[in-house]
């Protein structure tokens, strides 16, 4: 027996899955049946179930930011979307591909009758999508007409805005199939981001050619494409520009370039280091940085010429720094670098004097952080102790930040981050999307703060570990309390109650909270060497599971630690 409303629903999820969607994210409900059992029912779709609907966004979340593919997220009606909300915010400012499938009661339960459940879900998240569509109600339309939408959904979180979907579909009782469920027939295809192009790419390409002859740098912000890393890497080896790159960037942790400079977030803000290497051309590429040495740099020192290039975000200036925008593919940026004309000595000349500080920078850090466990020597313990192929979640606050500022480069790991909003709710379930999406060993390294925001999630976390589908480790840095705002102005003020207001100790026990989920737990005191944190991720880089580490971290040694190396920097000589 023929069933229109599974019909129809089929169709959509066919289409989807035609366009290059493999996986949908789950949450249990009443009203969403059709979409959940469609999806269930469907082979070329991998489906997740989170009990959360806040969780489950997180984790889609991380699904596509490791896939670079569009996520289906579907809930029931109410309040269960608005949970969504947070990772909404995040797929689209960082420009990621969520597709939101809220079911909804239908026309005649909403407004003046008062049902149960029932909200307005018409346009819910406010700006954030990319497109918002109400769906006729379940069984009105047509197979074919879902499939339209489905098609315009894709295509809308493509280029040249990447981001997030919102469909509200309404759908009436009996909401089970009749007979049994349909599948869609879908043909392989695949979706793609795509890339901004310029009404003129051709002129933007000779014109970054020609910049080459001048003094530059590339200011690397969070960016997660391997086209784009590459590109950026021969263009700067071709001209002799320093690439100032962020851990989010690929060109640090990842896919390094010889002439990437791991330390320069510490040396700019000497003074006299930044006023010794200003240049004559500033590249922007990527969201914008995290730290502010850069921008500081750009806005103190004017170069003469500022560039940007966003391929999440495009013609953005959130740095403020009045930038030509250009609209340039990893290709033109690579046809750049094939033209580009210099004398070998100005090259090696302006280089070699970022590297010389850079190597001076990085050998203070290494000594100053080597003798006990701190949030610098911390971080650098585990981005040195993770394995090839794996995968770094970097959460925000003091994380993401020292991770830019204290680490060396290397290759090999890909690192991720959530700073369209830099929220630090979600970082667990957005970790175990990634894992559930690679299958490969994730480390996510969080604050204790952010850490008991999600901890939620470490159901999740147990759930999944028991499949095997999950490698998993949580570095939790426990300062206890809010240790960033200590390095704040608000920190001097402690007669308006600083500790109690923005320092929050909460003396929790991490170990006790690992145990209430059975998950394996250790504990590096605040006096013991960094080499033990390298141990324990090294050790549990292969093993499978869900594992928490919790380092401790002295507070008023950790502030010594960073104002110690800052001095010293001061020392170099140029």
């Amino acid at each position: 027996m023929a069933d229109p409303v599974y019909d129809e629903v089929a169709a959509f999820l066919g289409a989807l899955v035609a366009g290059g969607m493999r996986h949908i994210v789950l949450s249990p409900g009443s009203r969403s049946t059709p979409l959940t059992v469609c999806a269930a029912s469907q082979p070329e779709l991998t489906h997740w179930m989170q009990l959360d609907e806040r969780s489950a966004a997180f984790f889609a979340l991380g699904i596509a930011k490791s896939t670079r593919t569009p996520v289906a997220l579907v809930c029931t009606s109410g309040t269960a979307a608005a949970n969504y909300f947070p990772a909404v915010i995040e797929a689209a400012r960082t420009g990621v591909p969520l597709l939101v499938l809220s079911a909804d009661r239908p026309p005649e339960l909403h407004a003046a009758w008062g049902t149960n459940q029932t909200i307005d879900q018409d346009d819910l998240f406010g700006r954030y999508p990319r497109m918002f569509h109400s769906m006729p109600v379940g069984g009105t339309s047509s197979p074919e007409t879902t499939v339209q939408v489905a098609e315009q959904a894709l295509a809308a979180m493509g280029a040249p805005s990447v981001g997030p979907v919102h469909l509200n579909w309404p759908f009436r009782k009996p909401l089970e199939p009749v007979g049994s469920v349909p599948v869609a027939q879908t043909a392989t295809g695949s979706w793609s981001s795509g890339s901004v192009i310029g009404s003129n790419p051709g002129e933007a390409v000779s014109r970054l050619g020609e910049l080459a002859a001048q003094r530059g740098v590339i200011v690397a912000g969070p960016l997660d494409d391997p086209e784009w890393t590459a590109a950026l890497a021969q263009f700067a080896e071709a001209a002799g520009w320093p690439i100032l790159a962020e851990s989010t960037s690929q060109l640090r942790l990842l896919s390094p370039s010889p002439n990437s400079i791991a330390t320069s977030e510490r040396f700019l803000l000497v003074e006299a280091h930044a006023a010794s290497l200003v240049p004559e051309v500033m590249l922007f590429v990527g969201a914008t940085p995290t730290g502010t040495s850069a921008l500081q740099w750009a806005d103190q020192h004017q170069a003469s010429k500022i560039l940007l290039i966003d391929p999440a975000w495009p013609w953005s200036d959130a740095g403020a720094v009045d930038a030509d925008v250009l609209d340039l593919t990893p290709d033109d940026v690579s046809a750049a670098a094939a033209v580009v004309s210099r004398a070998a000595t100005t090259t090696a000349a302006w280089i070699e004097q970022w590297r010389l500080i850079d190597t001076q920078a990085g050998r203070i850090i290494g000594e100053v952080t080597a003798p006990r466990v701190s949030g610098p020597s911390a971080i650098r313990a585990v981005a040195a102790a993770l394995e090839n192929g794996s995968h770094l979640l970097i959460a925000n606050s003091m994380s993401v930040r020292d991770l830019d500022r204290y680490t060396p480069c290397r290759s090999g790991v890909r690192v991720h981050v959530s700073r369209g909003a830099s929220g630090i709710d979600g970082q667990v379930a957005t970790a175990l999307g990634i894992a559930a999406a690679t299958a490969e060993p994730v480390t996510l390294v969080i604050g204790d703060i952010a850490f008991l925001h999600d901890i939620g999630s470490l159901f999740a976390a147990t759930r999944l570990a028991a499949t095997g589908s999950v490698d998993l480790t949580i570095v939790v840095l426990n300062d206890n309390g809010g240790g960033i705002f200590s390095m704040l102005p608000i920190a001097q003020h402690e007669s308006i109650g600083f500790t109690e207001l923005f320092h929050t100790p909460h003396d929790t026990d991490f170990a006790a909270l690992a145990a209430l989920e059975n998950l394996e737990f250790h504990r590096v005191p605040s006096d013991a060497d960094p080499q033990r944190v390298q141990e324990l991720v090294a050790a549990t880089g292969s093993t499978g599971d869900v594992r928490v580490i919790e380092v401790v971290v002295d507070h008023s040694y950790n502030l010594a630690v960073r104002s110690d190396i800052q001095n010293r920097l001061g020392q170099i000589n140029r």
